[in-house]
């Protein structure tokens, strides 16, 4: 009678090795593709400060807020330093609408082909086509505003799910996610500096989804799980300096 031959210690050892280099290597290979989304981010938004520092070069005003170039048929810019909404209406609308087109006069191009095109009005604009989609989180869009908070004018891009049709704004990246583009872009610490958890910004009239936050109970990044729960701020003009 043939006795069945089993696994020997060396031979399982061996198998476990290869699981374990295998899963170690799956784990790198996403690492790096975030990484690689995160720079992918951050030299997009460099690119879009260096055409908005050509479009106050050659205009002197700001793309979206400049009278000389209005793409709208109901609003017309009012050239007060920052990018404002006409309405509180949960639409494209204003010099948030007319922001990206404009930039496009000179040049600048839309993922999908193409200037950036006019979406006044509408309740749910395509990413890429309308506003810049984001290489980091998934449905993120790339949406220009400004406020005046009486101290100072503030001009950001809100990197966010941009649910508008329902009135929101809503997270769509992870807390770690958020840590690496602040860490990129600025100095890592949530509510500090240049980068800011859009969800505590009311000024927006596309009000945020309050129940997430990227903030932890110490007011950090909250990174303990994958859950999707920021949504960011980034000041124009941080990658070249000049702050708008």
């Amino acid at each position: 009678m043939q006795m069945k031959k089993g696994f020997t210690l060396v031979e399982l050892s061996i198998v476990l090795v290869i699981i374990g280099l295998l899963v170690g290597g799956i784990l790198v290979a996403q690492s790096m593709i975030e990484t690689a989304k995160v720079q992918s981010l951050v030299r997009k938004i460099g690119q879009f400060d260096a055409a908005i520092a050509n479009f106050t070069t050659t205009y002197g005003c700001l793309p979206g807020d400049c009278s000389k170039i209005n793409l709208l048929t109901a609003y017309t810019p009012n050239d007060n330093g920052y990018i404002n909404i006409d309405t509180n209406a949960y639409v494209m609308d204003g010099e948030v609408a007319n922001f990206w087109p404009a930039l496009s006069v000179l040049g600048l191009q839309s993922e999908n082909g193409g200037p950036y095109q006019v979406s006044e009005g509408m309740t749910n604009p395509v990413l890429g086509t309308h506003i810049p989609k984001s290489s980091l989180g998934t449905n993120t869009g790339i949406l220009a505003y400004g406020y005046d908070n009486t101290s100072a004018l503030i001009n950001n891009y809100r990197i966010a799910y941009m649910d508008i049709g329902t009135g929101y704004s809503r997270a769509s990246l992870t807390g770690m996610q958020g840590l690496a583009l602040d860490t990129k872009l600025d100095d890592g610490i949530l509510n500090s500096g240049t980068v800011s958890n859009g969800t505590e910004n009311s000024s927006f009239p596309y009000i945020a989804d309050a129940s997430i936050s990227c903030k932890n109970d110490d007011g950090g990044y909250n990174v303990s799980n994958n859950d999707i729960r920021c949504q960011l701020d980034v000041r124009m003009g941080i990658s070249t300096g000049i702050l708008y």
